[in-house]
């Protein structure tokens, strides 16, 4: 029954699908249709090859990288010069 009233639903139309899917093809030759263009075509050269992207995240990466290197260094520096201290000290007494 539900095939049925489905089918029947389905088949209750003004134009056959096919007569419906031609109209729409003609339409669009005759008259364009700006949402068939890719979006691409508004953007600028550097945008479409990614270039801005990629600086980003080159970018991104060499401040990590180097936010990475200062915080190393200064516990480097920190540990030895606690370690260094009391040598120094002992030389003194």
């Amino acid at each position: 029954e539900n095939m049925k009233a489905f089918s029947k639903k389905f088949s209750d139309r003004i134009n056959h699908p096919m007569d419906q899917a031609n109209y729409w093809i003609e339409y669009v030759i005759q008259h364009g249709s700006d949402t068939l263009k890719s979006p691409i075509t508004q953007l600028s050269w550097y945008q479409r090859a990614y270039l801005d992207i990629y600086t980003f995240l080159l970018v991104a990466f060499a401040l990590l990288v180097v936010i990475t290197s200062i915080v190393i260094r200064r516990a480097v520096r920190a540990i030895f010069s606690k370690c260094r201290r009391p040598a120094k000290m002992q030389k003194l007494l």
